[in-house]
């Protein structure tokens, strides 16, 4: 009952039930978070629409739902649902820790070791050969969640391995 009276508003009690438990994370998320931005998929979609520049997935939706399915368990939505009230604490964190740049921070808050391989490090990996291809191609704008970009399996390491120069933008 603690998930449906938080997310009384934001979802039918029917739908609810039938969510997957990824989904029900996402909307909780959501919902406790101090802020309530735009998501950059969103923004950036629109930006690019405004100046009629093409949009391409690095991913299919059903890839990326796979993963969440992998991953995101029950428990995982349970301990969500018991630590709702320190996940805005944490939310704060997480902003100060992205605008001051803490990549230890932003890594100890954002990288779990259960499930970083499938959610995360297994795409980079996937996505390595379409990254190289657009950079081959001239180069290409590329959004990607910040999770993607952390670690020794986040974007940046990988490409340097793979022999490119990656510099952190002011």
């Amino acid at each position: 009952y603690d998930l449906r009276d938080t997310l009384a508003g934001s979802i039918k009690e029917d739908a609810l039930r039938r969510s997957r438990p990824w989904y029900a994370l996402i909307l909780l998320n959501k919902k406790v978070s101090p802020r309530k931005p735009t998501s950059m998929d969103v923004d950036l979609g629109k930006r690019a629409k405004a100046k009629k520049l093409p949009v391409e997935a690095l991913e299919t939706w059903k890839e990326q739902m796979s993963a969440l399915d992998a991953v995101v368990t029950v428990a995982d939505l349970s301990e969500a649902i018991r630590a709702r009230d320190q996940m805005r604490c944490e939310s704060s964190r997480l902003g100060v820790a992205y605008r001051n740049g803490d990549l230890e921070l932003l890594t100890a808050l954002l990288l779990v070791p259960r499930t970083a391989e499938e959610l995360l490090w297994k795409r980079n990996r996937a996505w390595m050969p379409k990254l190289e291809g657009y950079l081959a191609s001239g180069g290409a704008f590329v959004a990607v969640g910040l999770g993607h970009m952390l670690g020794d399996s986040g974007l940046p390491s990988l490409m340097t391995r793979a022999g490119y120069t990656v510099e952190r933008a002011p």
